[in-house]
Parts: C-alpha cells; sequence; structure tokens
C-alpha cells in the first residue's frame, strides 16, 4: 500500500513538473517581425525660395525585399517662410511601425541673401562651433551645445532676414531640436532640448 501512495504522490509530482514545463515552452515561442525599410529620395533637408516650386522627391519601403506601403502627412506653403515637415510611415503586418521626415525650408530673399557660415565661439566656455551653409537659408551647425568634448552637429534654416529654427530631427545624441532660437547682432542664440544638455541659453558669437 505505501508503494502504491508513493507511487501515485510521483505521478502527481510528474504531472506537475509536465504541465509547468509545457506552459513554460509556450510562453517562451518567439516570432521574427520584419520592419519596412526606407529609401530616400533627395534630401532629409530642403531650401527652396519663397514662390518657387515644390515637389516631394518620394521614399519608398521594402519588407522583407517586398514593395510595402507609406503613408505620407504634412504640407508646404511656398508662399510663406517658414519650415514644414513632411511625416512618412509606415505599418508591418504584426502593427509594428516606423516613421521617418523630411523639412522643406521656404527662403524669403533677405533669408537667401545672406551667409552665416563660419567660426562661432560659446561666450559661457568659450567652445567653438562651425556653421556650413548647405543651400540658400539652410546651413549645418557642427556643435549645437558648444559643449566641449560632446560635439551634436544639426542643421538649422534661416528663413527670414530675422528668423532661424532648428526643428526637430534625429543627431547622434538622439531627437533633437531647439527652443527660443533667435539671431543677434554679433550671432544666434538657442535653448537646446534633449536630455543631455540643460536648459540654460546658449550664446554663440561669430569670430
Amino acid at each position: 500500500m505505501k508503494n502504491i501512495k508513493y507511487l501515485i504522490q510521483l505521478l502527481v509530482l510528474g504531472s506537475i513538473i509536465l504541465a509547468t514545463s509545457c506552459k513554460k515552452d509556450s510562453e517562451n515561442i518567439s516570432k521574427t517581425t520584419y520592419y519596412p525599410v526606407f529609401t530616400y529620395n533627395g534630401d532629409h533637408f530642403i531650401s527652396i525660395p519663397i514662390g518657387g516650386t515644390f515637389t516631394d522627391p518620394g521614399v519608398t519601403a521594402l519588407l522583407d525585399g517586398k514593395d510595402w506601403p507609406i503613408t505620407k502627412t504634412g504640407s508646404v506653403d511656398i508662399s510663406t517662410p517658414g519650415v514644414y515637415r513632411i511625416s512618412y510611415s509606415s505599418i508591418n503586418p504584426d502593427s509594428f511601425s516606423i516613421s521617418d521626415y523630411r523639412y522643406i525650408g521656404i527662403i524669403d530673399p533677405g533669408a537667401a541673401s545672406k551667409d552665416l557660415s563660419g567660426k562661432y565661439f560659446r561666450t559661457s566656455n568659450g567652445d567653438s562651433a562651425f556653421v556650413t551653409k548647405i543651400a540658400p537659408g539652410l546651413y549645418l551647425d557642427s556643435n549645437v551645445g558648444g559643449s566641449p568634448g560632446f560635439e551634436i552637429p544639426v542643421f538649422f534654416f534661416q528663413t527670414t532676414d530675422s528668423t532661424i529654427e532648428v526643428p526637430l530631427q534625429t543627431t547622434l545624441a538622439g531627437s533633437l531640436q531647439c527652443a527660443n532660437a533667435e539671431l543677434t547682432a554679433t550671432g544666434f542664440q538657442w535653448v537646446v532640448i534633449n536630455g543631455n544638455f540643460g536648459t540654460s541659453t546658449r550664446v554663440f558669437e561669430k569670430q
């Protein structure tokens, strides 16, 4: 009788272990999901003179080697100076999405004729930043924060004689943009919006 009870206990214990193992196996089943891969025509940042024409160069997407649909949002008013964002997004069969962007700066004649390129220094620490003119009203700044040892380049637009804008963009420090961006008599200033930077206004003067 003791042997029978012992055997029953072993069978029950074995059933519990087997059930637990099956449950764990089912929970650990994984599935591979594929994301669309975007291919850009043209640039992420484009400069257009006010009153000019803009035709979206377009973006294509491939999912596991096959063409995949893209949703585009945003518009451009070529009659009004400013920075306009075109967003592209795509969703895979498992409902995971990816997105990307393109910025179009509509530049008035006053801004187009200016050249902000050159070497600047941050007034609080003397660290330098180099600004390169890419196109009328479109620039690349080599060191958005004026931070030694942490030089993060960003694109920015000058859309009017007195207006500059650093739109939200993907950088080496993650998503970044600048608030309160403005030109000064000797350079420019802005507040960098990114977790790696403080909230103080960074003032740059041209050398």
